[in-house]
């Protein structure tokens, strides 16, 4: 006795099922009609994405386009194995399966069509700007009254998604890496016996908010605040020296410490919020 294998969609999985020849002849026909009919709507799907049968076979993994060419001309039933790459392609994100198998329903899962891959939604960072200065230097004083409101929301998308603050740096040891107006990124850090010397820190106390890289002192008691501007004095008794020394800072004295994460800049022609890191 001969038998015959064809493929039939129950559910979504195809399933061979062997028939008697001599039993079931009229199954032949049908088989037919249901291969042409699922080859029809590959190619449609095909079309629709705007591929060609062999870089949509690269799509799916396959190294050779015949197996896509087999389908579209019904020499063969696409497999399980073809709607497993279909799925894993992240096809199956637009195009309905139970359409795709069936015939049922309509071809797209949305009805908005899309000839691209759904974009995953952006995600926000929004961290509070306090509208306070931190000063990159020593010739300006700081308004240290203190600040629980922020002036706005700003969103720093996911280049800072630990940043938990953000301050506005006023002068000029610090340039050219923040410069004077610019917005920084900051974490505050809660333990602070632990510092990563040589990186950038706000240090707040009771009479200055500065950004400084902080440095290890000779005194343990004390950090180092270096400027990142080594311009010297040209003339007068100071001539040759740095115009923003190192001073000590008590770490007793120390009210707040934030890590610097980075710079944010904003485009005002459009609102976007660039970050540098």
């Amino acid at each position: 006795m001969f038998y015959s294998l064809y493929f039939v969609s129950l559910g979504r999985v195809p399933i061979g099922i062997p028939c008697k020849l001599t039993e079931y002849s009229d199954m032949s026909k049908e088989k037919e009609e249901k291969l042409a009919e699922i080859s029809a709507r590959i190619t449609k799907v095909i079309a629709y994405l705007g591929e060609t049968a062999n870089s949509f076979a690269t799509k799916l993994g396959y190294q050779r386009a015949q197996t896509i060419y087999d389908i579209q001309k019904k020499k063969s039933a696409p497999s399980y194995d073809f709607f497993q790459r279909f799925t894993i392609a992240g096809y199956s994100a637009i195009i309905n399966f139970d359409w795709l198998l069936t015939g049922e329903g309509n071809m797209l899962r949305s009805e908005e069509p899309s000839h691209s891959l759904p974009a995953p939604e952006k995600k926000r960072h929004l961290i509070p700007l306090f509208d306070v200065t931190t000063i990159g230097g020593r010739q300006y004083d700081a308004d240290m009254a203190a600040v629980s409101t922020p002036s706005e929301m700003i969103d720093t998308g996911d280049w800072f998604q630990d940043a938990t603050a953000a301050m506005r740096v006023q002068g000029y040891s610090m340039s050219p890496e923040y410069k004077s107006g610019s917005i920084v990124a900051l974490r505050q850090i809660n333990d602070q016996r632990i510092i990563m010397y040589g990186e950038d820190y706000v240090v707040e106390t009771d009479e200055i908010r500065v950004i400084k890289r902080l440095q290890r002192a000779d005194d343990p008691a004390y950090l180092m605040a270096c400027s990142v501007n080594q311009d010297q004095w040209e003339s007068g008794p100071m001539k040759g020296h740095l115009i923003h020394e190192p001073f000590e800072i008590p770490r007793s004295s120390i009210r707040r410490l934030f890590l610097v994460l980075g710079e944010v800049r904003r485009n005002h022609s459009c609102n976007i919020i660039d970050v540098v890191k």
